[in-house]
């Protein structure tokens, strides 16, 4: 080899530890901006439940003010509702029981539509695709009954 060459194998070399080095410090500094964003979702995910818990107890207390609120006013409208059926001529038990009628029907109607409500708590999509997955698992994942089956 020549001094030229040698050189230039030289030269070829230190370029190639610069770029080494660069390449280095690039993903240092990567590494640590990834770790930054991951620290501040971190702050901003803490924050939000933090907002979220306190929103959920106001919510609590407005819900049940609502409540409270709304069965007076239902009481109120069905005392109504038997003054001005007992004003048209019926009498106390037969107005009463018109407004009872009224209530339990509202109250089926409700418990009905509760009911049906619930049926999305059951989690049933979930269910069925953890149902598909399992079955697209191999035959030897699936039928292991696990350590210490006989």
């Amino acid at each position: 080899m020549s001094g030229d060459e040698q050189a230039a194998n030289a030269a070829e070399s230190a370029a190639l530890g610069d770029t080494l080095q660069q390449l280095g410090e690039g993903a240092r500094a990567s590494a640590h901006a990834s770790l930054a964003a991951l620290l501040a979702l971190r702050r901003l995910l803490a924050a939000d439940l933090a907002l979220a818990w306190a929103a959920l107890g106001h919510g609590l207390v407005f819900a049940g003010l609502a409540i409270a609120l709304g069965g007076a006013g239902w009481l109120l409208l069905m005392a109504a509702l038997v003054a001005g059926l007992q004003q048209l001529g019926l009498s106390w038990l037969l107005a009463l029981l018109v407004a009872a009628t009224l209530s339990l029907a509202g109250t089926l109607a409700a418990a009905w539509a509760a009911l049906r409500h619930f049926r999305h708590t059951h989690l049933q999509a979930t269910r069925r695709q953890l149902a598909q997955w399992a079955q697209a698992l191999p035959d030897a994942l699936r039928n292991d009954d696990g350590p210490g089956a006989a």
